[in-house]
């Protein structure tokens, strides 16, 4: 029994040599470094999590939410390179382009390059119109990341500003077979091939962008815009029809539908759609003035005149309102107000020579003879190339050899 009696001794101090080693390694593991490096990882944490939460606000439009999160973000983390760029991102949503560049310095201080920190480069040069430094960025950002084709489309589109629409035509189409499912970039090719002239392969390229994006309203009305001017008026009117057939149809789709009816020599449709534009959009000028056009083609003189005064009033300083008008009121018989109103103009711009042949017909409806002579003399001398409308000269044939003493009676109201 006594060589027993050192165990229990023993157990305490094999206990009390563990207790001492356990609070040991909880001293180690509450040294000030271990503090700081435990603090900071959590800090880090928690900045992801406000990141994220800043970005999701982003994506949906909540810009002010996500700008919150954001900075929430960097106070957490001030060396966290990915809340920068978001920051910068919002920055220039609100239009804070100084701010942006100040914050783009500081998240390239904190992290290596990257495809979007060159993207963003190239944004804020752009906003500064330095489309050369734009442009090397924008590539530079397609060279880290080949398979972004928001990034091509960058560069593509700063071709077009530097007036090297053929290089960005050529570059979209070199990656045409890689993005065989990207709208964006047909539609882009459907525009460069628009600022060429080539507008045949323009509409070819937006109905490759409908095809893979049917329900895109924007690029449907590009569609229908290109195949008018391809001359295809069928295509178009059926584009046109199928976008005038939404809720929340625009003027402008109605205008451009209202002039395929016309170019289809359906006047009267042309005119009942056409007043349905003005309806919706009673300040669009381009609106009044093709109904008027529209309403000269059927004889309804009064609703020609009605509109394209309306036209004329509200972009005054238009010189092709000022000569339907002046040529409106010719057909109208009322000469004096024709005169009046293509003197006037003249006086600014006395070399058109559609102003002057309309001139000439007012004051041949006048009775002046010497004067419209002298209007005609002006085109022959000043414009040798230029040929009187058929119009005009029906008009002109069919007024000599009235009597004009009573020709201003025939007025719109």
């Amino acid at each position: 029994m006594r060589r027993l009696a050192w165990m229990p001794m023993l157990v305490v101090g094999m206990l009390s040599l563990c207790s001492c080693a356990q609070w040991n390694g909880l001293m180690e593991m509450t040294t000030p470094d271990s503090k700081k490096q435990a603090t900071d990882r959590w800090r880090q944490v928690r900045s992801q999590l406000k990141l994220r939460l800043a970005s999701d606000q982003f994506k949906v439009g909540h810009i002010e939410e996500a700008k919150k999160f954001v900075s929430e973000a960097i106070q957490l983390d001030p060396t966290g390179q990915p809340a920068y760029v978001l920051m910068t991102k919002i920055q220039l949503e609100q239009g804070e382009t100084a701010q942006a560049v100040e914050t783009l310095e500081l998240a390239m201080t904190y992290g290596e390059e990257s495809a979007e920190t060159n993207y963003l480069q190239g944004v804020l040069a752009e906003r500064y119109g330095r489309f050369d430094e734009a442009l090397t960025s924008y590539q530079r950002a397609f060279d880290l990341d080949p398979l972004n084709a928001h990034y091509l489309a960058a560069t593509a589109e700063t071709l077009v500003a530097l007036d090297r629409a053929a290089e960005a035509l050529t570059l979209v189409r070199s990656r045409w077979t890689d993005f065989e499912q990207n709208a964006t970039l047909r539609a882009l090719a459907g525009g460069v091939y628009t600022l060429l002239g080539r507008h045949e392969d323009a509409a070819n390229a937006y109905a490759q962008a409908c095809r893979i994006s049917p329900d895109d309203h924007t690029m449907r009305r590009q569609l229908a815009n290109a195949l008018f001017q391809a001359e295809r008026y069928e295509e178009a009117a059926r584009e046109y029809e199928t976008l005038a057939a939404s809720d929340n149809v625009s003027a402008g789709v109605l205008v451009g539908l209202g002039r395929c009816y016309l170019e289809l020599n359906r006047p009267n449709d042309a005119k009942h759609i056409l007043q349905q534009a003005v309806d919706k959009d009673p300040a669009r000028a381009q609106a009044w003035h093709w109904l008027a056009r529209t309403a000269l083609m059927i004889d309804d003189l009064l609703t020609a005149r009605r509109a394209i005064t309306q036209a004329q009033q509200l972009e005054p300083s238009e010189t092709e309102h000022a000569l339907l008008l002046g040529y409106i009121c010719v057909r109208q018989e009322d000469y004096a107000a024709s005169a009046r109103l293509l003197t006037s103009m003249l006086d600014e711009q006395s070399s058109d020579p559609m102003a002057l042949a309309i001139l000439a017909m007012s004051h041949r409806g006048l009775g002046q003879e010497q004067e419209a002579e002298r209007c005609l003399d002006k085109v022959k001398q000043r414009h040798p190339q230029f040929r009187l409308p058929a119009s005009l000269l029906d008009h002109a044939s069919s007024s000599e050899g009235k009597d004009h003493q009573d020709s201003g009676r025939a007025r719109a109201p």
